[in-house]
């Protein structure tokens, strides 16, 4: 009888400890699950961005270690700070990036992340590779990164100063379809007066040259559609003469020729320092129908395609009309455009 009454108490002992063995794999398996989601989900958008690990870490800010890592799942405990470097770095839109929040167990994206966006864009370091972005918050994020890197820059476009718009302007009439990101415009807006604060400061060291065709601008404030938007159109120019006239270092020329494409060069403070080249292509308002999703511009550090840029700049600077590299010829043309709307 005694043998029996161990024996049943010795398989009773071996079911609980197979029940918790159970649990304890229920409980460890998601956990194991999340991670194996986390790092299939670093190792995608790392593959799709296709910029090296080593150049994603040069942008973000991270090191190459730390990415690798992210890649195997061999960090569980990542920080917000960490993973907005990252998903910038590699240029993942708002959505991918709150799915990305989500598999690391985090928040969804909210205003207060606005500041982090900004504050890591002025801190990316320029890149060798090309660095795209296809969609209008990460086009700014662009050029707020490249604009903030000292020394003077060179902008050739076919419309008008886009960071002297007013605010209304900029975001009525280029924002994404309804359903967009909830912080979409807000992103937006922040990025854009830190754009404009921005150029204020560098104009108080650096030049800013600014190339634009004059049929261009005449164009612009042509093609208003309504009494609203030939409003701020207007406020927009009266905005680009205000700081011809406020700030020398702000030279705007307009040429007798058609440009192909839009470009931006940063060029270094001193002889060794870092240059960038923004290039966008597509005009804007075709991002929000059929060429939704597709680049809207890149970037890069390298010293090939930013030599090829200056010889196109010193083709639109032979092009520049006399009369209006005088500032106050410019003010009054600009003057009377506004007045003719």
């Amino acid at each position: 009888m005694a043998v029996y009454l161990n024996l049943g108490w010795i398989c009773d002992l071996l079911v609980v400890i197979f029940a918790n063995l159970i649990n304890k794999n229920l409980e460890i398996t998601p956990m194991a699950t999340r991670r194996e989601r986390s790092a299939q989900f670093i190792r995608k958008a790392v593959a799709e961005s296709m910029i090296p690990r080593n150049q994603i870490a040069n942008i973000s800010g991270l090191t190459n270690t730390y990415i690798k890592d992210l890649e195997q799942g061999n960090i569980a405990n990542v920080s917000r700070d960490k993973l907005l470097k990252f998903s910038t770095a590699v240029g993942l839109d708002l959505e991918s990036i709150d799915d990305l929040l989500t598999v690391f167990d985090r928040a969804k994206l909210k205003a207060d992340d606005i500041p982090l966006f900004i504050e890591n864009a002025k801190k990316q370091k320029p890149s060798n590779s090309v660095h795209t972005a296809r969609d209008f918050f990460g086009y700014e994020l662009l050029l707020l990164a490249t604009e903030s890197l000292s020394g003077p820059k060179t902008v050739h476009t076919n419309h008008p100063t886009v960071v002297l718009q007013p605010e209304e302007l900029r975001i009525a009439f280029r924002e994404k379809a309804p359903g967009h990101h909830p912080i979409h415009n807000e992103l937006r807006r922040a990025i854009g007066r830190e754009r404009k604060a921005n150029l204020i400061r560098q104009l108080a060291k650096h030049d800013m040259h600014h190339y634009i065709s004059r049929q261009a601008l005449e164009n612009y404030i042509a093609a208003s559609g309504t009494p609203r938007e030939r409003r701020l159109k207007a406020e927009h120019l009266m905005n680009i003469k205000r700081f011809v006239q406020t700030y020398p270092r702000f030279k705007y020329y307009l040429t007798d020729m058609e440009i192909g494409f839009n470009f931006l060069i940063k060029y270094s403070k001193n002889k060794l320092g870092a240059e960038r080249v923004l290039f966008y292509t597509h005009d804007i308002s075709l991002l929000q129908g059929e060429f939704t999703g597709q680049i809207t511009g890149f970037y890069t550090g390298n010293k090939v395609i930013i030599e090829q840029f200056k010889k196109d700049v010193a083709i639109a600077e032979s092009k520049a009309i006399e009369e209006f590299r005088d500032p106050a010829n410019l003010a009054g043309f600009l003057t009377k455009l506004v007045e003719n709307a």
